[in-house]
């Protein structure tokens, strides 16, 4: 069932009736993300105020979810099941707590699209939250269509239908021809036979028009099947052509806290920062993000802590906008290599070379910055140079065409004396979330200590992720900030690497980048996926600016461990289109029968076996 964003409220208001005093109603799943961490904050907040038990479930890859899913439908008193960032794309009525028809609840509230459309045909135990992003027009209505969803984009779809209409055409020849045969052998009757009188003649005239009529209505109920089945399988077809994303479910969540009068200025944090990740992370675009920045200014005004007594003063968790420079961690850092290590000043000036590094330098020089000073932690570089940096950020930044160098966004108050940009926080966070377990356990090696227990796989990293969103862990956050720069430092000089040894090759419909895991930088940092989309998405950025022809980036790294290669696809946010890559990588295992995994919940991951690669590869390259 979907229901419309402005209607939220009746989703938490069903979870509140059905909740019993003292005993866990309510299981959340949750995907490794910012913005579903946003969620998951805003979400128990409320749920803790009305005294509503709940148990968390993070979850990075659909079989995960799976085996939680069944988990917790063991619990007898389970009544409302609620999906953050996940569950959208997977067909949830194949489980149990929707085939025994029990009166158990599943709220969707997934970013990813499109939202699998057996999930909104039901209409007794799932509810999907409808953000606008996706035509629902054509959203498949028939729910007994799941060979057409399964061979979506696959040669298969197409001999399928090809057998079924050749199938319904040789019946109809048949079918014809025994019309044939009847009508010969009545003819050679009528010849064998010279004594008909006219009455018996016009009988059998009547017979054969009443015969053409029945061939002829036969047809056109074979034509309105085929052009029927056709119209499914396009629509079909148009419906899952890709991947994208809707809105913040972050947003979303605090859209329903402002319907239960309940926002506070916590939870607008979390949505700012919902925001935020998703824009950085290039789920959306510069366009759709103003226009989520726009409705956050308003609601400053209305949530934000005053400080009555000292106006000067701001308070802890004060939250104001702010125009944000393109640089990374700039307030943790100093501004040279802010700059340098920066995606976006990076691929301008094409930072690889000498002449790149030397427009840098020029670029500061021109800012009237000296050298010295841009070399100085940012917090202690003279006031009167900060303040020509803001003075003459754009003139200057215009020469050298770096154009839309600020950006609106917004700081928060997080102790007595730091103030941090949503966007650093934002950085901050993902590094623990995605940062390796041998680094995780050095920076947190304290509070691993205290917790005295190892947590499996990268679970522990969400826990911390989790903790360090709450107001006063400045510590965690700041040692969160400290590993993105030396994540985003990697990143940088891994493309530096790529791009200096031509490891990369232009296919007609993309580019190939293969990374065979044989320095520390790449066995450090690039053994998750998302760090190995996010050196795509910078790899694409730099071509951008190379050769001014945009093609998606298919990057592939070994991983030598277990004998497989990690492959992920990216289009970047200004192709303005979908990823097909999901369907490009099932299509050629499929077609190749190997073994592969495609469990994320970024569906254009897939990870192969080192044997199996080349093979893969000449068929992604090929397809048409």
């Amino acid at each position: 069932m979907l229901i419309d964003q402005i209607q939220i409220t009746y989703c938490y208001e069903k979870i509140q009736k059905s909740a019993i005093n003292g005993q866990v109603t309510v299981a959340i799943f949750v995907s490794f993300d910012v913005d579903s961490l946003g969620a998951l904050r805003i979400l128990t907040g409320l749920l803790k105020q009305d005294l509503i038990t709940y148990k968390i479930y993070p979850v990075s890859g659909y079989s995960q979810l799976q085996s939680s899913l069944e988990e917790c439908q063991q619990n007898i008193n389970i009544q409302s099941l609620l999906f953050l960032n996940c569950g959208g794309l997977m067909d949830l009525t194949e489980n149990d707590f929707v085939k025994n028809k029990t009166n158990i609840k599943a709220y969707v509230f997934d970013n990813h699209r499109p939202i699998h459309h057996h999930n909104l045909i039901d209409k007794s135990n799932i509810i999907v939250i409808e953000d606008g992003t996706q035509n629902q027009e054509n959203c498949p209505k028939n729910k007994n269509d799941k060979e057409i969803l399964e061979n979506s984009y696959d040669q298969q779809n197409n001999s399928q239908y090809d057998s079924e209409d050749s199938q319904i055409e040789e019946s109809q020849e048949e079918i014809e021809v025994e019309d044939d045969e009847e009508i010969e052998e009545e003819d050679e009757d009528e010849e064998e036979d010279q004594e008909y009188d006219d009455d018996d003649e016009e009988e059998e005239e009547n017979k054969d028009i009443r015969k053409k009529k029945r061939k002829n209505k036969l047809k056109y109920k074979n034509k309105s099947q085929k052009k029927l089945k056709l119209d499914q399988q396009r629509k079909m077809e148009n419906y899952y052509e890709g991947f994208f994303y809707g809105k913040s479910t972050s947003m979303l969540m605090y859209s329903m806290s402002q319907q239960l009068n309940k926002e506070n200025n916590e939870f607008l944090w979390c949505a700012i920062l919902g925001a935020t990740d998703m824009l950085i992370h290039n789920k959306i675009t510069q366009e759709q993000y103003d226009d989520m920045c726009q409705f956050l200014m308003i609601e400053i005004e209305k949530v934000n802590i005053l400080n009555t007594d000292q106006k000067d003063i701001k308070q802890i968790g004060f939250i104001e906008p702010s125009n944000e420079y393109r640089f990374i961690c700039l307030r943790s850092w100093n501004l040279y290599q802010s700059m340098y290590y920066s995606s976006y000043f990076a691929s301008k000036l094409g930072i690889w070379t000498e002449n790149g590094e030397r427009n840098l330098k020029k670029f500061i020089a021109m800012l009237g910055i000296p050298l010295e000073e841009a070399n100085q932690q940012f917090k202690f570089m003279q006031t009167q140079y900060k303040e020509k940096l803001k003075e003459n950020i754009h003139k200057e930044a215009n020469k050298f065409k770096l154009y839309n160098v600020l950006f609106s966004s917004f700081v928060r108050q997080i102790d007595e004396k730091t103030q941090i940009s949503a966007i650093d926080y934002v950085y901050s966070l993902t590094a623990i979330l995605e940062c390796p377990k041998q680094v995780l356990l050095q920076i947190f090696e304290e509070k691993q200590q205290l917790q005295n227990e190892t947590l499996v796989g990268r679970i522990s990293n969400f826990w911390w992720a989790y903790e360090a969103l709450q107001t006063g862990c400045c510590k965690m956050i700041m040692k969160g900030i400290e590993q993105a720069i030396l994540f985003q430092k990697a990143l940088v000089n891994e493309a530096k690497f790529t791009i200096e040894r031509d490891l990369i090759t232009s296919c007609s419909d993309f580019r190939f980048v293969k990374l065979n895991n044989d320095t520390n930088t790449q066995n450090v940092y690039f053994q998750h996926p998302y760090s190995l989309q996010k050196l795509a998405v910078f790899l694409m950025d730099i071509y951008k600016e190379k050769v001014k022809k945009i093609k998606p980036i298919v990057l592939c790294m070994k991983n030598t461990q277990n004998n497989t290669f990690t492959i992920v696809g990216v289009i970047g946010s200004y192709l303005q289109q979908k990823n097909t890559f999901a369907f490009k990588f099932q299509k050629a295992a499929s077609e190749l029968k190997l073994e592969f995994n495609q469990d994320d919940f970024e569906s254009s991951i897939i990870e192969i076996k080192q044997d199996d690669f080349e093979a893969f590869l000449d068929e992604i390259t090929y397809q048409q």
